[in-house]
């Protein structure tokens, strides 16, 4: 078993929150962000500790530099996203007597920022847990089954400790050893962002006939063109995949870039199954929550061809059970795998496999 991030108890915890609470002084939060915010509107603090942005306050909070900070003081670690245990074991390797944002949120009973994309979970596992179930006794190997369970434990118990043996290994999305390769392979990169997976799938695959890279952010369709134009045979679709046909609008904002009704850059907005490509053997799809309506719209071709398929499936919480729903309604031979890239709530995969490319 792993090492436990933190050893204390949930009752140690809660004494360390209320002393927190009760503190007049010397009370810090870790990381300059929404969640920081939160805690500062909510309970107030001393300062915000940042060693990286270059500005000294923020919404009228101070912040300072981690070695301002006095040895001991109590800090919450703001940090949710990709490095929470990181950030949890930095401070308390420099000192400072720290806790995570997950346990504060527990424990404080204050109006702070949720965690991103669980809102709702609570009502859909208890509404769905026979769904959760199916899901777990799908999954096609112990790894997969593992992260399933510390996952959902992490969601149900906001304990950071079930997340203890991930890391931040987000170089090795999409590329595992139980994905197949076939010669003169076609490869999707639905939300491409930068172009990174596109020269990853080169990399792994070695020949290949084709590349399609889709992204509708202006912005980002430039740096894929740019990053990819030393390659052969490949083009950046610059829409939008879903499920219908029309204009829509996007707000560019990086990997984030979203569709927005009222705002933004305008897009158009199509089907897979109306473009006509070449056949996939390999779809990657990562595109901000939409995720379901971009299978909804590729059916066709999914019932057509079973290529590999790797998705993200943390944008919701409902969509770690309803997108293998979807998918294995239309191929049910299809092998399932579920794999999580980083230490707190982002990049968690289900990657669905065609037994026949093996």
């Amino acid at each position: 078993m792993p090492a436990r991030m933190d050893s204390r108890d949930w009752d140690q915890r809660a004494e360390w929150v209320e002393r927190y609470l009760q503190s007049s002084t010397d009370r810090y939060v870790l990381g300059c962000n929404a969640w920081a915010l939160s805690i500062a509107r909510a309970v107030g603090v001393t300062a915000i500790i940042d060693d990286v942005v270059s500005f000294d306050s923020c919404e009228g909070v101070p912040v300072i530099r981690s070695a301002e900070v006095p040895t001991g003081a109590m800090v919450v670690s703001a940090i949710v996203g990709e490095r929470p245990i990181s950030a949890a074991i930095y401070l308390r390797g420099s000192g400072f007597d720290a806790l995570d944002y997950y346990s504060f949120l527990r424990l404080s009973g204050r109006p702070l920022k949720p965690v991103p994309f669980w809102g709702g979970f609570d009502e859909d596992y208890s509404a769905n847990e026979h769904q959760y179930r199916w899901l777990r006794e799908r999954l096609s190997d112990d790894v997969s089954r593992e992260t399933f369970d510390r996952i959902l434990a992490f969601r149900r118990s906001l304990d950071l400790n079930h997340m203890s043996p991930f890391t931040n290994r987000q170089s090795d999305q999409y590329f595992e050893d139980f994905i197949p390769y076939p010669a003169e392979g076609v490869f999707y990169d639905v939300g491409s962002f930068d172009g990174f997976t596109s020269r990853e799938f080169v990399r792994h695959s070695g020949r290949y006939a084709a590349i399609h890279a889709f992204e509708p952010s202006p912005a980002n369709a430039a740096t894929v063109r740019g990053a990819l134009g030393d390659l052969a045979n490949v083009t950046v679709h610059q829409l939008m995949l879903g499920s219908r046909e029309g204009e829509t609008r996007i707000v560019e904002d990086g990997s984030s870039s979203r569709e927005s009704m009222e705002e933004g850059q305008p897009v158009s907005i199509r089907t897979l199954d109306s473009l006509q490509l070449d056949p996939p053997t390999f779809m990657k799809i990562d595109i901000e929550g939409a995720e379901l309506d971009f299978l909804e719209g590729a059916r066709n071709t999914i019932v057509a061809h079973a290529p590999t398929i790797a998705i993200a499936c943390y944008h919701a919480p409902t969509h770690l059970w309803k997108i293998p729903q979807f998918v294995l309604g239309l191929v049910p031979d299809y092998e399932v795998y579920l794999r999580h890239y980083t230490e707190g709530v982002t990049e968690t995969v289900l990657t669905f496999v065609n037994p026949k490319q093996r």
